[in-house]
């Protein structure tokens, strides 16, 4: 296919019967944000690394064993057979600052305690 221009790249994304995300056990796995798996959610397999688990705790059937191809075939078969998209609601900007908001807001708390 080449490369795609960037307006081109939703039209691709949404032709995939199944979109694999491909990470290592590793500290990239560990840490990255896998934006392609927001991008595709509707055909989504992932890598079972600490990076995707919290994206698909209501679908753990969706992650494989990394560098496991046996497991991987496995997967893409099962979301062939049951494509259900059950994410829940897709959290905005907004969502997110508000989230980050109370993160700090507990850890201002938190250093405002007296020690014992």
């Amino acid at each position: 296919m080449g490369n795609l221009e960037y307006r081109q790249v939703p039209l691709f994304l949404s032709t995939l019967d199944v979109g694999v995300i491909c990470n290592r056990s590793s500290a990239f796995g560990t840490y990255c944000f896998p934006q392609k798996a927001m991008e595709v959610r509707a055909c989504n397999v992932a890598a079972n690394v600490s990076g995707t688990q919290s994206l698909f705790e209501d679908h753990p059937e969706w992650l494989f064993t990394p560098e496991d191809p046996g497991h991987l075939a496995q997967v893409i078969e099962n979301r062939l057979k049951n494509q259900s998209t059950g994410y829940g609601s897709i959290l905005t900007w907004s969502d997110l600052a508000d989230k980050l908001d109370v993160i700090f807001q507990t850890v201002r708390d938190r250093s405002q305690r007296p020690v014992a």
